[in-house]
């Protein structure tokens, strides 16, 4: 199977924005959308780690957590731990409701299942 770089990337992106900025609207956070950006480009980055073996490490769930919240955190420059809290409690279930519904389609649409196991972040 080949996979082109660009799209890869390009997809990411847009379904890293598309959860990043949901979590905005949803938890009525006011952070620039540069720093929904930058959150967004470190989580593309991230989705390359399944191309580099020597890396692969950071996809054990508990480093998955850590950069989550790492996302999270660049993304909405949290002052206070509750804010913390509440955006990325939002991020999960944003990015849940995705998963869900990227799944859903993949079932009624018959899309191939193994395109969606590349881009799950």
């Amino acid at each position: 199977m080949y996979i082109i770089l660009e799209y890869y990337l390009l997809e990411n992106f847009i379904i890293n924005f598309l959860i990043l900025y949901s979590t905005k609207t949803i938890t009525k956070n006011k952070t620039n959308i540069s720093n929904i950006i930058l959150g967004t480009v470190f989580a593309t980055l991230y989705s390359l780690v399944f191309f580099y073996p020597s890396l692969l490490f950071l996809t054990n769930p508990f480093m998955k957590l850590i950069l989550s919240l790492f996302i999270v955190k660049i993304s909405f420059r949290s002052k206070t731990l509750k804010s913390f809290y509440y955006e990325s409690i939002g991020f999960y279930i944003i990015s849940f409701i995705f998963a869900g519904v990227i799944l859903a389609l993949s079932w009624n649409v018959n899309l191939p299942t193994s395109l969606l196991e590349k881009n799950i972040c």
